[in-house]
């Protein structure tokens, strides 16, 4: 994971330091809400969040690197001898397309894709047996959709999902964040 996140981090400096000095085209971008997962015996949600730095190329376009971080996920269900309980936690760094679509009197549609480097810790426990951790890490697909209103010429916010492949053990799991949607311009 460690030399993943080196080389999306290395991508993203080398993609925008012919620019770096023009301050105006940064802005920050933000999906705050519930994180949801139905895979795999793991149907819960929990609070999560995915903050990003984004460099826009014009008013629409932009590339965004960011982090993102699922509570734990938790799941209990029957077992010979007992109640069993599962719990993930997965989090990871973004690298993608951000864009942002002014529609008029205030209205905007932001949209945003790429590829996040996650990784997931797992824990089992089943009664009368040790308690079984492992971990998983990899690189997937994100996307996500969302509107909102600007409240000023620099802040907006709306409602928004994004959503995040999670391809453990070639089971290709998807996990949502629903939520406030939020950006910043340092215009």
């Amino acid at each position: 994971m460690k030399s993943n996140t080196t080389l999306y981090l290395l991508g993203l400096v080398a993609a925008l330091s012919g620019n770096i000095a023009a301050a105006s085209n940064w802005e920050t971008s933000g999906y705050t809400g519930l994180g949801y997962v139905d895979e795999n015996g793991i149907d819960d949600q929990s609070f999560s969040s995915s903050t990003s730095l984004v460099y826009r190329f014009n008013d629409t376009l932009g590339v965004e690197g960011g982090y993102t971080r699922f509570g734990d996920f938790k799941d209990n269900f029957d077992v010979t001898g007992g109640r069993a309980k599962a719990e993930v936690g997965i989090d990871g760094f973004t690298l993608g397309l951000n864009a942002l679509i002014n529609t008029g009197d205030s209205w905007y549609l932001t949209g945003r894709i790429g590829f996040w480097a996650w990784d997931a810790d797992f824990k089992l426990s089943v009664p009368g047996t040790p308690t079984l951790r492992d971990s998983d890490s990899g690189t997937d697909l994100y996307a996500g959709a969302g509107f909102g209103y600007n409240f000023t010429e620099r802040f907006g916010a709306g409602l928004g999902v994004s959503y995040y492949s999670v391809d453990v053990g070639g089971s290709n799991t998807g996990v949502y964040i629903v939520g406030l949607n939020t950006h910043y311009s340092f215009k």
